[in-house]
């Protein structure tokens, strides 16, 4: 979510590689997503992770740009291309140890930065502020709470700057 221009962020990785250089990117998903029927729709996250979407919408950032990253990458001129989505898990149900270390690590990263992340964006869709406060404390409960299961994806995309001839690129990021 923080480069705002991936079109301009690819010319500029393909730019300053050298022939059969790699590129990689990583990118969380906004929104959480649960396999199971832990996480109620209309509850306090189930609305967070769509009410979140909305807003970095309306501010004209796509959560979701890393699902055309592989579009991106070829069309500049990458190849042997890799994708994988991974399941972050966010909470200690995950199976096995070191799922269950990340997903203890990624419940506690967003329960300690719900506010600080969501605060602004929700104000902007009207959400009003003393009923914002208590929308959090739901929403840190559901996300503590060890019966519900859920997660988001990492976008991991590897590629590789063909190691032939070399065409002349004219970026726009220069």
């Amino acid at each position: 979510m923080g480069i705002a221009d991936w079109d301009k962020f690819i010319g500029q990785a393909y730019a300053f590689l050298k022939p059969g250089g790699w590129c990689e990117l990583q990118e969380f998903h906004l929104g959480i997503m649960s396999d199971d029927d832990s996480m109620k729709e209309g509850g306090a996250l189930w609305t967070w992770g769509r009410d979140m979407l909305a807003a970095t919408k309306k501010i004209g950032i796509d959560t979701l740009v890393s699902l055309q990253h592989p579009k991106m990458l070829k069309e500049r001129g990458f190849i042997n291309i890799g994708e994988r989505q991974l399941k972050i898990p966010m909470g200690p149900w995950a199976k096995g140890r070191k799922e269950k270390q990340i997903g203890i690590m990624a419940q506690k990263d967003l329960a300690d930065g719900l506010e600080g992340i969501s605060t602004k964006l929700l104000l902007m869709l009207g959400y009003e502020p003393e009923k914002l406060k208590l929308f959090f404390e739901e929403a840190k409960k559901e996300l503590m709470d060890p019966k519900v299961s859920f997660g988001k994806f990492l976008q991991r995309l590897t590629s590789r700057l063909n190691q032939g001839s070399r065409f002349t690129l004219i970026c726009p990021c220069k």
